[in-house]
């Protein structure tokens, strides 16, 4: 028979599932070994365990991840009475590739075998995406063996058995309707919906304009949400992936009528990003297979430290590739942090392809106090190149967690390299020791540091955002390989750091008032793409 995986592709079955097809199997219920009664009750209070015994093609391995446990947790009482008079309103953000499909289609088959539900309704971008689901419903009907085993009078074909639109044996119909359709008033006889499942609801260009995104959470309101019955009873899903900041979802996930929940692919980001920001640059000037030979030379540092929603299914490399090739996708499509373009205050950047000779150049600091590889604020080092012409060149971004030693060895070796004319350092608390520290070992070294302490007086958002029309005009200019600093730029003020943003102010603000001193040229990079426009 033909099935489907958890990714929606076709695979093709020769019969039931055999044994050995079963080995993987997480779940406490065996199909072979336990008795009709035991699997009744097992796969009734558990959706996972009804995967796992009569589904196990929808979970390869018997492989589940947060996301699939919280989801079954809360739509328990879908197929097992409650006391609740109220039903379930759930609202669930999660990525692409995470099993979301699967997921309802699992609850809709056992809601049908346990005959909890009486009409179901699904409802998807298109009448499309919502009849695939349904017909991957009749498909298991009519042909899965283990099901029509346990749930006979409630499996195969029933009348009308039509593309969008059934009526089971055990006489539990199931619509199918596109987002934004004429709903109001549908029933089923005696029955008003008491499922209804919506499933990706939104598409990319809907989601860009401000009046749809109105008139679909209107629709979902005034048409979707009283379809039950009047005692409110009806349980009502809405799963997706958060296309924007102002989506649908997203204003459903804050909604207190909700039990909601977001899910990243990425849960913890691997400790060194600065191996991948190299991996970026190498991605970048020299392409995939050289990135890809970098990271097999350092593989076990660039995974330390990073935590997958799904690691028997994804795995770090392919979701860091997604990062480095488009940032916004990824952090919409695997994050469910979409950007917020209203609140965002850097928004054009500016790259340069080769560097000029008469550089003089200025470095600033934003020292972490905290010890190397610890939760806290990484550190930001910026080499920041002044050319005749009063333009602004970021030739270097080090943003990476630091122990002050460490912090410390990195400036002298920057200082070396590039001669800096002055060195911005922060001085706040702690910080001034750092910067004594720094003079007295860079001097022992015979590289002295000419450092300035800095101490801010203004907001730290504020000293940031007055940079923000000269990156916009294009006087300070950056290497497309500065991924992280990128980043952080962008999705000021929201980001999880903003130390690379305060570390380049610093340093603009040092090198933009300060005499210009010519100095020797050095080597530089002539092969940096201005390509990362694309990815913001």
């Amino acid at each position: 028979m033909t099935t489907l995986n958890n990714q929606g592709e076709g695979q093709e079955l020769k019969g039931p599932v055999g044994k050995e097809e079963k080995e993987g199997d997480s779940g406490p219920c065996s199909f072979e070994t336990s008795p009709p009664e035991e699997r009744y009750q097992l796969c009734r209070n558990d959706l996972l365990v009804f995967i796992t015994t009569y589904l196990p093609h929808f979970a390869p391995g018997g492989h589940f991840n947060e996301f699939h446990r919280f989801f079954a947790e809360k739509t328990l009482t879908i197929a097992r009475p409650s006391k609740k008079k109220r039903g379930l309103r759930l609202a669930i953000a999660a990525p692409r590739g995470a099993g979301k499909s699967s997921l309802l289609k699992a609850l809709v088959l056992k809601a049908i075998v346990y005959e909890a539900k009486r009409f179901i309704v699904l409802i998807s971008d298109s009448v499309e995406q919502a009849v695939d689901i349904l017909e991957s419903v009749k498909q298991e009907l009519e042909e899965n063996d283990w099901i029509q085993a346990d749930f006979e009078s409630a499996t195969g074909v029933g009348a009308p058995w039509k593309v969008g639109h059934v009526i089971t044996r055990g006489g539990i119909k199931l619509k199918a309707y596109g987002q934004g359709k004429r709903i109001r008033g549908i029933s089923h006889g005696v029955y008003r919906p008491d499922l209804i499942i919506l499933d990706d609801l939104e598409n990319d260009e809907l989601v860009r304009n401000p009046a749809q995104r109105n008139k679909l959470e209107a629709w979902v309101w005034k048409s979707v949400l009283p379809l039950g019955p009047p005692d409110q009873s009806h349980d009502v899903l809405m799963v997706g992936t958060l296309l924007h900041y102002d989506s649908v979802l997203a204003r459903l996930l804050k909604h207190p009528a909700f039990d909601s929940q977001k899910f990243k692919a990425l849960r913890t980001w691997p400790k060194r990003l600065d191996l991948w920001e190299s991996f970026e640059a190498i991605y970048w000037r020299r392409g995939e297979a050289q990135a890809l030979e970098f990271f097999k030379a350092n593989q076990q540092l660039m995974e330390d430290g990073a935590e997958l929603l799904w690691p028997e299914m994804q795995n770090l490399l392919d979701l860091m590739l997604s990062w480095t090739e488009n940032r916004a996708a990824f952090t919409s499509e695997q994050q469910n942090e979409p950007i917020d373009e209203s609140e965002r205050v850097f928004r054009h950047f500016h790259y340069y392809e080769e560097l000029p000779n008469d550089l003089v150049c200025y470095g600033a600091i934003d020292p972490s106090m905290g010890k190397s590889g610890k939760a806290g604020d990484p550190s930001a080092l910026i080499i920041l190149g002044k050319s005749i012409e009063g333009r602004f060149y970021v030739i270097e971004a080090v943003i990476k967690k630091l122990a002050p030693d460490d912090a410390i060895e990195q400036v002298i070796e920057m200082q070396k390299k590039y001669r800096c004319q002055a060195w911005a350092v922060e001085t706040v608390q702690f910080q001034e020791f750092f910067k004594d520290e720094l003079v007295r070992r860079s001097a022992i070294s015979g590289i002295p540091v000419p450092a300035k302490a800095v101490k801010p007086h203004r907001d730290k958002g504020l000293r940031i955002e007055s940079i923000q029309p000269h990156i916009h005009n294009g006087l300070i200019q950056f290497n497309a390989a500065q991924g992280q600093l990128i980043e952080q730029l962008a999705y000021f003020p929201k980001a999880d750091h903003d130390d690379g943003p305060d570390a380049l102010q610093m340093a603009f603000a040092l090198a933009s008032g300060s005499a210009q001193t010519q100095m020797k040229s050095q080597p530089r990079p002539s092969d940096f793409s201005g390509r990362a426009l694309e990815r913001y």
